[in-house]
């Protein structure tokens, strides 16, 4: 069974194997305190009672989940050692939660989903470390100015991302809402269509047609073409006489079976292919057409750590824009906060964003030079990378979140 269990491609399939390892460490904790203490009359050791303690507080500190407790007493059908087992679980969870994850959690990083790690309920970082502190600020958005070509070569250069934020204008910078890539690219198909080209490109062959007609029109008049003198073989004159209607009959049937081939024939050359394409990406779309979010979750610039962490676990919030008076200044997602969470549980901060670093070298007194103070800051981040690498068998998530990337947002 403990080979089964451990073979699942479950989290809960570690239960067992970690119930049974608990009992067994239990157990031998009793049977060598029945070795060592042999002669204690006052007090009867029972190695059993220590497998059952080390079975729940193991579990538990393996689960930090308070109930394998009960599940320690609906298994041994009695609560005589409720007390010891209440404790011992209740120890185990504590110690267990400054020390590493749970299984479910590591389970979760090893299948490289988006998991958002629990606070500590001690630590006052999570109180300090605003939302500013490692925000993304460096942002692809959209304005209300922007054309169809910006439009596109926004699409082109950001593969990954599936929402925009739409603001104002570039000086305002103004949250409007967001917008949807899959919207942007109907508009920008929609807007260079096949069928709207080949009605182009009929018009405009339509339009050299009626000019070479009038051309014509204006050297010979179709009445002359209804007359015509011809010389019999005695060398007189003779009138022949043309119905006209045969004659416009003519035309039309002519007009006719040249309309019928440019409907299916008909297309723009490569030079006004591009020329048609240039026009009409130069426009400003209009925006009304699009669906945009116009309520788009927002939060405050001085927001903390712990109501981030609130917000996106009660709300299942993959991304929040961080706006300053109706700004927009930065975007927090799941990967920052979980990041900027692991640095408070481990070094009690957050990761450094691009804003701060920059504040912070403007803020080095003027008698020390650039230099020296990135000399600092280098030697700086190898000790913490340093001590990063040790801490990789508590918190897998960092070697993860290197190779996995969840702009995905």
């Amino acid at each position: 069974m403990s080979g089964i269990c451990i073979t699942l491609p479950v989290a809960c399939g570690m239960f067992t194997p970690v119930l049974l390892i608990g009992a067994a460490l239990g157990r031998l904790f009793g049977e060598l305190l029945v070795i060592y203490f042999p002669n204690v009359s006052s007090l009867k050791i029972v190695p059993g009672s220590y497998a059952l303690v080390g079975a729940a507080a193991f579990s538990g500190a393996a689960t930090q989940t308070v109930s394998t407790a009960v599940i320690v007493f609906e298994l041994t059908g009695q609560i005589v050692y409720m007390v010891p087992v209440l404790l011992g679980v209740a120890l185990s969870i504590v110690i267990a939660t400054y020390m590493y994850p749970s299984i479910y959690d590591v389970g979760i990083y090893l299948k490289r989903l988006p998991f958002l790690p629990n606070l500590l309920p001690t630590s006052s970082a999570v109180h300090k470390v605003c939302v500013r502190d490692f925000m993304l600020s460096d942002l692809k958005y959209l304005t209300l100015q922007f054309t169809y070509k910006e439009i596109k070569d926004l699409l082109d250069s950001t593969k990954k991302m599936r929402t925009f934020p739409l603001v104002d204008s570039r000086e305002s910078f103004v949250l409007i809402g967001t917008v949807e890539r899959r919207d942007l690219e109907l508009l920008i198909e929609q807007r260079l269509c096949d069928e709207e080209r080949r009605k182009v490109a009929r018009h405009c062959k339509l339009k050299r047609k009626f000019n070479c007609l009038n051309t014509m029109h204006g050297k010979t008049d179709i009445a002359s073409l209804t007359k015509r003198d011809d010389i019999d073989d005695g060398g007189k004159s003779v009138k022949i006489l043309i119905d006209p209607g045969v004659c416009h009959a003519a035309i039309k049937l002519l007009r006719g079976k040249r309309k019928h081939k440019v409907e299916f024939d008909c297309d723009l050359n490569s030079e006004e292919r591009e020329q048609w394409e240039e026009e009409r990406m130069n426009a400003v779309p209009n925006y009304k057409n699009l669906a945009i979010d116009y309520a788009p979750f927002q939060l405050v610039h001085t927001t903390t750590l712990f109501r981030a962490h609130a917000v996106f676990s009660l709300l299942s919030l993959q991304r929040a824009y961080i706006t300053n008076c109706g700004r927009l200044v930065g975007m927090v997602n799941l990967e920052n906060l979980r990041e900027a969470v692991e640095g408070a549980r481990l070094f009690g901060g957050s990761p450094m964003s691009a804003d701060t670093e920059r504040d912070e070298l403007q803020s080095v007194e003027k008698n020390v030079s650039v230099k020296s103070y990135w000399r600092q800051k280098k030697r700086r981040r190898c000790m913490n990378t340093t001590f990063n690498k040790a801490q990789l068998f508590v918190y897998p998530s960092r070697a993860i979140s290197q190779e996995t990337n969840f702009e995905k947002i």
